[in-house]
C-alpha cells in the first residue's frame, strides 16, 4: 500500500540575515567632556548592560582613549590608542558588560573633549 501524498509546498527555513543586528535600535548620543590633565579620566561608565556600546573619539591630537574593564587592582586595559585627528572608536560588547566598564582618556593639557556615545541594541538607552 502507498499512501498518496499532496502536492508538495516549501518549508520556510530559518537563517540569520547578513546585517540583521543594523535593525536593532541605535541611539546616537553627541558628547562634551571636561578633562583635566594628568592621569587617565573617566569619560563614561557602564555596570550590568546586555546592550553594545561604543564611543568614537577624534581630538585632541596625541590625547590616549582605552576601555578599562573591571575594578581595581582586578581591572584590564583594552583598545589602547592615540588620538591623531581621525576617527578612533572605542568598543565593548554587551556579553563583557556584566561587570564595570569605562571609557578613559589620558590628555597633556586641560582641554574640553567631544565624543559621540553609541548604544545599539534592544532596549538602548542612553
Amino acid at each position: 500500500m502507498s499512501e498518496e501524498r499532496g502536492p508538495q509546498t516549501a518549508q520556510p527555513t530559518s537563517r540569520p540575515i547578513v546585517g540583521a543586528a543594523t535593525l536593532a535600535p541605535t541611539v546616537r548620543t553627541e558628547m562634551e567632556t571636561y578633562v583635566r590633565a594628568g592621569d587617565w579620566r573617566t569619560v563614561y561608565w557602564l555596570w550590568g548592560s546586555g546592550v553594545t556600546t561604543h564611543g568614537e573619539f577624534k581630538r585632541p591630537e596625541g590625547a590616549q582613549i582605552k576601555v578599562r574593564y573591571g575594578l581595581g587592582w582586578f581591572g584590564v586595559d583594552r583598545q589602547k590608542q592615540t588620538l591623531d585627528g581621525t576617527t578612533k572608536v572605542l568598543t565593548t560588547q554587551g556579553s563583557a558588560t556584566y561587570t564595570r566598564v569605562r571609557f578613559q582618556i589620558k590628555v597633556k593639557q586641560d582641554t574640553r573633549v567631544r565624543w559621540v556615545h553609541i548604544v545599539e541594541g534592544p532596549g538602548s538607552f542612553q
